[in-house]
This record gives structure tokens, sequence and C-alpha cells, in this order.
């Protein structure tokens, strides 16, 4: 039986009349109801990984690294394009009649979706072409003028009519690989002149301003430039060099449009947005711990989305650059993010998409098998529930400070109470002891941190249904359980040390041991070593998840890494 979930890297996502279409490494595209996140169909036929997916009037359009385009209506295979080489990039004519493909065979493909033969090629390129994006005029009596402009991995910009076969322009402004591209249409200022550097938003344009056409090109050092389309005799268009923006100090492995308004995200750890119409730099939004490597802007140009290698969700505000919320529902690099009406929805490379709600961050859904969903609502509220349980056990152990538990085979020997169950019994030389416990157990809790910190952060298959990932589970919990048991006996050892009193001779002495003299050289020692670790523990016993400002939940997770996908969560 196929599994219902990706097993692998998710490159690319697209959304059409309510229904989610994912494209990923593992060679297969998946649909999805948007709304419930049931899985509907999977479609398979390529031998190697998706690139890029375009859906329209029900037929789903995929590329892959396997030099085909396939061609699907409801569920079934129709046809099928095939280049000699890996397909980078398709584009689907308004009309619905013809698809263009380009990619590593140096060749741009104009097929006829009728006949599925191609059309018209276009070559003068010696290397692949990495991203395309396509222009299309139309004149009073119907005709068609395609402009084709393709991002080389030489780092030139290549340009051509349809049904010219060499390239009509080039331009070399790029001194590495053209990764991506976009194109976008706005309003200029009055009278066709740009207006001054500004966040507006896009719905506000100049009532008698001339829109404009601008395609944007990004290369793998952060090099990024804009091109004006502008009309050249009758039909045919042009491009023209409008901006250059040299800003990241690293590759732009995503971009956005929207409107006059370009944002790119880079391996440099940075968003920066843009003014298209001055050529000016607005903003940059920080946070991310790592490279970038997705981005998105909704239609309105209100919220910025991001994900990259951190494996968070982040959406900052526009205009004023804020984080208006943080997610860490993933559990590795995030590939891919788009941005629907209301819903930012986003791919990792285990294969697994999530979507979110754009105003809070809540996580509407998890597009994975039944197994995978049902674990994903019911961790946070076991871990929760179990956090609570544990909090209100060890109150009722604080409580009863003087009555000691032992374990049935207790005795007076000190070498049985290595670990003690839930309390330290001080009958016995409590300054010689207090060292060596704290010691012992510090050690193991960090060693149980380390361990943990490995399995949730650094090791993929934590989250994968196979034995290497049950067996990190199955550590996880084990030391999870430990720690809880460890952590309210080594609390109270600190916190004894602080307890004073007078012996029959008026000496303050420490209670559990009177022959400790409080306030003396080993036992301000003692004191100064016990506070700092009393705030560690407490630091790592009880986080308050926080959202938007109010206590929402009261979480006991020790060092276990479960998150809660709730947005801006301060961890106290």
């Amino acid at each position: 039986k196929d599994p219902e979930e990706h097993s692998d890297s998710i490159w690319c996502l697209a959304v059409s009349n309510n229904k989610l279409y994912s494209g990923s490494r593992d060679k297969t595209v998946r649909v999805w109801d948007l709304t419930v996140a049931s899985h509907e169909a999977v479609l398979k036929g390529h031998t190697d990984q998706i690139y890029q997916l375009i859906v329209r009037d029900g037929r789903v359009y995929s590329c892959s690294s396997d030099g085909t385009v396939r061609v699907w209506a409801d569920g079934v295979q129709v046809s099928c394009f095939q280049h000699t080489a890996e397909i980078n990039c398709i584009y689907l004519s308004k009309a619905g009649n013809s698809l263009l493909t380009a990619g590593n065979n140096k060749l741009v493909t104009d097929w006829s979706l009728l006949s599925s033969t191609p059309l018209w090629t276009g070559s003068g390129t010696p290397s692949g072409i990495n991203c395309m994006e396509v222009i299309e005029s139309f004149s009073p009596a119907g005709a068609t003028q395609h402009l084709i402009a393709g991002g080389c991995a030489d780092g030139k910009l290549r340009v051509w009519r349809a049904g010219t076969e060499q390239p009509i322009a080039v331009f070399g402004q790029h001194a590495s690989s053209i990764n991506f591209m976009g194109q976008t249409v706005f309003q200029s200022g009055p009278s066709g002149k740009n207006s001054a550097n500004s966040m507006a938003a896009v719905t506000e344009t100049d009532v008698d301003g001339v829109a404009q056409t601008v395609i944007v090109t990004a290369d793998a050092s952060g090099y990024v430039h804009s091109w004006l389309v502008k009309p050249a005799d009758q039909l045919a268009l042009e491009l023209e060099p409008l901006h250059a923006f040299d800003y990241h100090a690293d590759a732009v492995n995503s971009l956005s449009l929207c409107g006059h308004l370009l944002f790119t995200a880079s391996r440099d750890c940075t968003l920066r947005s843009f003014d298209l119409r001055s050529g000016l730099p607005l903003r940059v939004y920080l946070g991310h711990q790592s490279t970038v490597r997705a981005c998105a802007v909704d239609r309105v140009g209100k919220y910025l989305i991001s994900g990259g290698r951190d494996s968070t969700v982040r959406c900052h505000n526009v205009v004023s650059g804020e984080l208006v919320w943080m997610a860490d529902g993933h559990a590795d690099y995030i590939n891919k993010i788009i941005v629907k009406d209301n819903i930012a929805i986003s791919g990792d490379r285990l294969g697994v998409v999530r979507a979110w709600d754009i105003e809070t961050g809540a996580l509407l859904h998890v597009f994975a098998s039944k197994d995978r969903r049902r674990e994903e609502e019911l961790m946070p509220m076991v871990a929760v529930t179990g956090g609570l349980l544990v909090i209100a056990s060890d109150f009722f152990q604080f409580m009863a400070f003087p009555f000691t538990v032992h374990l049935p085979w207790h005795d007076d020997n000190p070498s049985t109470d290595l670990f003690p169950p839930l309390q330290f019994d001080f009958n016995v030389s409590f300054g010689n002891w207090f060292a060596w416990t704290l010691a012992g157990s510090v050690t193991f809790v960090l060693a149980l941190f380390i361990l943990l910190h490995m399995a949730y952060r650094f090791v993929g298959e934590a989250a994968e249904k196979t034995l290497k990932g049950y067996l990190w589970k199955l550590t996880s919990l084990l030391a999870w359980a430990g720690s809880t048991v460890l952590v309210i006996p080594v609390f109270r050892t600190l916190l004894s040390v602080f307890n004073c009193d007078r012996d029959s001779n008026d000496v303050r002495v420490l209670a559990s041991s009177p022959e400790i003299k409080c306030w003396e050289a080993g036992h301000i020692v003692m004191c100064c070593f016990s506070a700092p670790c009393m705030a560690m523990f407490l630091f790592l016993i009880m986080r308050l998840v926080a959202v938007n400002g109010d206590l929402s939940r009261v979480a006991v997770y020790f060092w276990l890494n479960w998150t809660f996908d709730q947005p801006f969560h301060g961890k106290i």
C-alpha cells in the first residue's frame, strides 16, 4: 500500500480550487484537500525529482529532472513531453494551447498541447537554462507574441522572441549563475515618472500612472537585477536594464514580488525588500539563525513569510519589519513556501507540508499520513497533560518536605542512595555527600540534555517512522522520565543549603547537618554554587508558552524538544 505522504524533500507547491498539489524529490506529485488536509491522489510516472508544478483547468503540469513534462487529468497521465536533459522550468501560455520548457539541454522549446510536438526551439546558449519568464503581448486582431527571458548557468540573461532560433539580446550584468527569476506589473508615478521610494500598499497606486512590466533576476553571488519590458515595434517587446541591487553577502535562494515591492531571501540569513520604482533598498528582515531558503509575500504586501535551514517559519510585517509570529513545527529544512489568501503553506526536507494562519501563525493542517497527523495533534496534548501531572506530583513532594521516601531496599548504607527516588535522606554526612551527589546529578542531567538536543535538532530521522526514529524517540522518553525523577531531589538538596538553624550553643548551623556551620567558607561555596544551579533547574523544569502575551499553556517538557506550533511563543 502506498503511504499517504511524501518520503523526501518538497520542491514545489501549487494551489487550485481548494486543492493542494505538492511535488517532491520522491518522484511523485500528491493531491490534498486544502480544507481538511486529506490525501486524495498520488501521481506517479516521473523517474526523478520534480521541480515545478502548474495547475490550470483541472490539469496538472509537472516538470522533472528526468527530462520530461507530464500532464495529468483526473489522476491519470494524458501526455508527456520529452527533453534530452533535465527540465528546470515550464510556462503554460495564457491561451492554454502551448507549453514552453527550458532546462539543461540548453534549449527553449515551445510545444503544441494538441499534437505534443515542438512548434519552435530556441538555442544559442552554451550552458543550461535554470529559470525562465515569459511575457505575452496581444494585438486587437488576436495575434500573440511571446518574449522569453532565460536565466542561464553562465550568468547571462538571454532573450528570445518566439519563432527566432537565436537570442535577440544577451545581458551580462550577472557574474554567476542566475538561479531565480520573477515577473511583476505595477503602476509608475504620474505621467510615467517613478514616484519616491515607498512601502505603500500595492493597491495604492497613482490613477494616471503607466503600467510597467518588470522582470527580476537573482544569482548565486547575491546580486539582483531588474529589467523593464518595453515595446519595440508593433507587437514586439524587448528588455532594458533597470536597477541593480548588490546588497546580499551570499546567494539568493528565493524571491517574491508584489506590485513594485521585491523581496529576496539569501544564504546570508537575511531577507531584504526593495522598491522597483526607485531602485532603492527598503528594509532588512532578521531573525533566522541559518540560510533562508524560501520566502513569499501575501497578495496585498502586508506580510512576508519565510522559512529556512533553521526549520522555522517566520512572518514579518512588511512595513515595520517586526516579527509578527514564529513557528518551529518543522523537523528539518524548509524548501518551499507559498501564500494563498490568508494561508501560508510550507514544505520541508522530510516531505511534510504544513499550513499556517497568516494572521496568527496558528497551525491549521499537516499534510501527511493519518498516523503522522494524529501524532502531530496528540503529542502536544500528551506533553502538556504529562507536564501538569508532574507539576502536581512535585508540588506534593515539596509540601511534604520533612517526609522522606525510601526505596524498599533502602538501608543506612550511603552507597544505596546513588540516585534516591524522590527525596534525599540527610541524616548522614551531608557536607561530603552534597558535592558528590550534585556533581553526579548535574553531569547526568547535562548528558541527557545533549542527547535529546542531538535527537531533535540534528537528527532528522527522529521524526521519521523508521527503526532509528523510534529508537531516538524511545531514548528521549526514557531520558525525560529519568530526568523527571531526578530533578526534584537535586533541587531540594540545593534548597536545603540555605536552611540554617541555631543549635544548643546558639551557633547557626545547617539544619540538615548540624556539623556544618552556616556562612563559613565551605558553606558560602555551597550557597554560591546552589543559587545558579537552582535557577538553571527552574529554567528547565517549567516553560510557560505565551501566545501574543497571554499565558495559554503551561508545559513541563524538560529536555524533550516537543514544540506546540504556536506563534511567537516565549519560552521561560
